[in-house]
């Protein structure tokens, strides 16, 4: 029996020098003990490919409480998106799951339509399409609007989503932090004839003036029918605009006056959405300097019509909290003259002087 079990052993210990002394069963043996090398074996090697890529969300290492943390509610949990925070990936087209779905929904509450798929999940030519007009709204420019979300856009939605306080980044474009962030309120009334959606760009308002540490609220309002319309328009759905500062038609005054009993309105802020003004007007408004004499039951108050782009509502919002009419040479500034593409920057100086109104 002795005799037995050294043979056995003196078998094995040849068997192991043999096996170390071949390259092949060493790579075999290494092979063996690699979990990525046995995942590869079994799915094959494109499909290992594409799992490694996605990086689900359970195998990121990223730490929470780590004192470099989002902080909006919507974000604050998924470990993915803390790690896009912190540098450590990137959120791009061909990513799938929660991360892609958290996005989605931010961007569509941010005021960027989602039309063909909405949150599904995947991110493809659409989903890239919307971070890039979100990129744009934040003031980003240049290479930094790529559709791709890393530590820069991931800081913007952070804080567009969040009550702040809110730090600053450190890549290339980040925001430089909010350590308030004030809210504005904002009443929204549509006529008939109107064909837009107010709710919709009071959120994309909000992206905009997120530079400036400023968001909208929305306070009340509603639809009026077209019979009403006609009434607070006098007959039609046009209408009578001022053409100077310090005064007011009767149909500006009416409307203001009608909407607010029958809406109960009283925000800051009122935005009436119409079909269309005379003389011609995309959209305009009454900032507290151009409110006076005959103009003061209508002061703060906006309208925007069917021809105004999409940034109609907040360039006037700009006109109100920066308290003139000025319109900057500058094509990517929010308040230059309408263009196309429309601008929506707002740089430092106009920050601080929005935000000290606001």
């Amino acid at each position: 029996m002795g005799c037995s079990v050294a043979s056995n052993q003196k078998a094995q210990r040849v068997t192991r020098q043999r096996s170390l002394s071949n390259p092949r069963a060493q790579l075999s043996r290494r092979r063996e003990q690699d979990p990525a090398a046995r995942l590869q074996q079994t799915v094959g090697n494109r499909a290992l490919s594409n799992l490694l890529l996605r990086t689900p969300e359970k195998l990121v290492q990223r730490k929470l409480n780590d004192g470099h943390d989002l902080t909006a509610a919507r974000f604050s949990r998924n470990l993915v998106l803390e790690a896009v925070y912190d540098n450590e990936r990137l959120l791009k087209t061909g990513d799938t799951g929660t991360p892609v779905r958290l996005l989605q929904q931010a961007l569509l509450d941010a005021g960027f339509e989602l039309p063909r798929f909405g949150v599904d999940g995947i991110f493809g030519p659409e989903t890239k399409a919307a971070v890039m007009n979100f990129q744009r709204s934040s003031g980003l420019t240049g290479t930094r609007i790529d559709g791709i979300v890393g530590p820069t856009t991931m800081g913007w939605l952070d804080q567009r989503f969040s009550a702040g306080p809110t730090p600053a980044g450190t890549s290339p474009g980040a925001t430089t932090g909010c350590p308030v962030i004030k809210t504005v309120n904002v009443d929204l009334v549509s006529l008939d004839g109107s064909t837009r959606n107010p709710v919709h760009e009071l959120d994309r308002a909000t992206t905009i003036f997120n530079q400036c540490c400023v968001h909208f609220n929305f306070g009340g309002g509603g639809s009026e029918d077209p019979t009403r319309t006609q009434a607070l328009l006098g007959g039609d759905n046009v209408l009578t605009k001022s053409t100077a500062c310090g005064t007011a038609t009767g149909e500006e005054t009416s409307l203001v006056t009608g909407a607010t009993s029958d809406f109960g309105l009283s925000s800051r802020i009122r935005a009436f959405y119409v079909d269309s003004t005379s003389p011609s007007e995309s959209a305009y408004s009454f900032p507290p300097f151009c409110a006076t004499g005959g103009a003061s039951g209508v002061r703060n108050m906006v309208v925007v019509t069917n021809r105004a782009s999409e940034r109609g509502l907040a360039h006037e919002f700009g006109h109100i909290l920066l308290n003139n009419s000025a319109h900057p040479a500058d094509p990517i500034n929010l308040m230059s003259a309408p263009g196309s593409p429309p601008g929506e920057q707002l740089n430092a100086t106009d920050c601080a002087t929005i935000f000290a109104n606001a």
